[in-house]
């Protein structure tokens, strides 16, 4: 008989007596790394004798070579960095993927479509970004045999985002994951380099739909890389509400609340490898895996808002997601105001009236991602008497009309806010103050109330900025005066300049003292 010692496990070390007492009477050669490695498959489970002795555990499992031919294949070393979606990328060359699972750091579980697909992958030489992986055969036939607690259908849910190329607020996320059902909790923080979510549905149905959609899925377009597994939790615990977290059960949404908007990651420059080719979804296949071993990058209805592609500025020609829908619009409401409004929350390139019904607006952003923010807080806002609807529309871009009092081009529009892409870390919810930059020269409260008044509108209160600075905060009565206000003054010329009117992140002028 042939062994090879000594072996540890934890912090014991077995003598050979030890090692020789609970050894097999057959002959067997077992090394460490076959240990190991099936040490790290989660389809192997042991048996009531393996788990009575100490060393058996890890002693009396059977080598890989007698593990039968299976479609599941385990896969090692894989380089870090690269996820279960390159790892399929990579796979699909050979044939059908079903299924990836990560089985560890640097592991995962693959189950090919036929035995034969798995038995050429390992008479190859399978590659991973450029990196060479092993590949065995798992001890299991199928994933699907894994009675793991995490596989089992809840209501929470631990989603892990990498590659955090853009901003992630709460605000975001609910919008997100609103889309597939109620969401009760949502906590969130950060673990080293990546973002992780506990989140809360309403039912398994809608946990479940979360997983499909999202799982191995960028968020936006070759970054915020998100993967997605059921929570053995039975409830999302939020012990205080901030930006970061919140109760919707114990603090429900009241009508015209906005979430934080406030970035709960910070922003990592883009991974240096390449995200593997995904797919737009269609409406033709169910939520998931589509054919040939891509994943679905759009749980939207063939739309993502969240699938932030780059734009010059300008440019208009259309993308998936970039333009908008805005409902209850009344004769009073012009397409430049709706401009200015808009324009707060990205760079509008063209406003269109729908013919058949004035009453509504199509408006297309620069990106996709100006458009969701648009959404998330312009959504329901009160404007000149009307509560506006804003939502995703079907339409990829506005086409220009010969009636150009229903079509307007603002693509080269000089007062657009997004030149600068770091511009949009400093937008907030619409608020009854607004910040004023690029007064007049040697401005006070009584030259800034002058402005309001001069449209019809007394402030409730006017701070100015110490030190000689040519900026206020101004509060109005309520939301809609407060909007209407930002769009009748941005960019009115004052002093021999062009003021600049915004939302502030503060709710009355007593708090932005504070």
């Amino acid at each position: 008989r042939t062994y090879i010692f000594p072996f540890i496990e934890g912090n014991n070390f077995f003598s050979i007596d030890n090692i020789f007492s609970s050894l097999p009477s057959t002959s067997t050669t077992t090394t460490m790394s076959d240990e190991q490695d099936l040490k790290a498959d989660p389809n192997w489970k042991r048996t009531a004798s393996e788990a009575s002795s100490p060393v058996s555990s890890a002693m009396a499992k059977r080598p890989h070579t007698d593990v039968h031919p299976s479609p599941v294949l385990l896969v090692t070393n894989i380089p870090v960095g690269y996820t279960n979606a390159h790892l399929t990328q990579a796979l699909s060359a050979y044939g059908p993927v079903v299924n990836v699972r990560t089985a560890g750091t640097q592991k995962a579980l693959a189950e090919m479509q036929t035995v034969d697909v798995a038995r050429t992958i390992l008479a190859s030489n399978l590659m991973v970004g450029g990196h060479p992986v092993s590949t065995r055969y798992s001890q299991y036939q199928k994933l699907l045999d894994v009675a793991s607690s995490a596989d089992v259908p809840a209501t929470c849910l631990i989603v892990r985002v990498t590659n955090l190329g853009h901003p992630l607020s709460l605000s975001i996320l609910h919008q997100l994951f609103s889309r597939f059902g109620r969401v009760l909790r949502i906590v969130c923080f950060m673990k080293q380099n990546f973002l992780q979510i506990l989140v809360q549905m309403d039912s398994p149905k809608s946990a479940a739909d979360v997983k499909t959609s999202l799982h191995n899925v960028d968020l936006y377009t070759g970054s915020c890389h998100a993967e997605v597994e059921f929570s053995k939790l039975t409830e999302v615990n939020v012990r205080q509400a901030n930006f970061r977290a919140r109760d919707f059960v114990m603090s429900p949404l009241q009508p015209g609340e906005l979430l934080p908007t406030q970035a709960i990651n910070p922003i990592q420059p883009p991974q240096q490898f390449q995200q593997p080719q995904q797919q737009m979804y269609t409406g033709q296949q169910p939520y998931g895996m589509m054919g040939g071993g891509h994943f679905q990058a759009n749980p939207f209805s063939g739309m993502n808002p969240f699938q932030a592609q780059s734009s010059m500025p300008g440019n208009a020609v259309g993308q998936a997601g970039c333009v908008v829908r805005v409902q209850n619009l009344t004769a009073e409401i012009q397409l430049d105001q709706l401009f200015m409004l808009f324009g707060v929350y990205g760079d509008v390139m063209r406003i269109k009236q729908v013919h058949k019904d004035p009453s509504q607006a199509l408006l297309q952003y620069s990106t996709p991602q100006q458009a969701a923010t648009a959404i998330a807080f312009l959504n329901n806002i009160r404007f000149l008497g009307c509560n506006l609807r804003v939502s995703q529309s079907k339409f990829p871009m506005v086409h220009l009309a010969q009636d150009t009092g229903a079509t307007k081009d603002y693509s080269k529009s000089k007062i657009h806010r997004f030149k600068n892409p770091e511009t949009m870390k400093h937008i907030h919810p619409p608020s009854k103050v607004l910040y004023l930059h690029r007064l007049h020269p040697n401005p006070t409260a009584e030259s800034v109330a002058s402005l309001f008044r001069e449209i019809g509108v007394e402030p409730e209160g006017v701070m100015m900025f110490e030190g000689g600075k040519r900026m206020a905060f101004v509060q109005l009565k309520d939301v809609e005066q407060a909007a209407f206000c930002l769009v009748a003054l941005h960019n009115k010329l004052d002093g021999g300049s062009y003021l600049r009117v915004s939302f502030s992140r503060h709710n009355t002028i007593t708090e932005a003292s504070g």
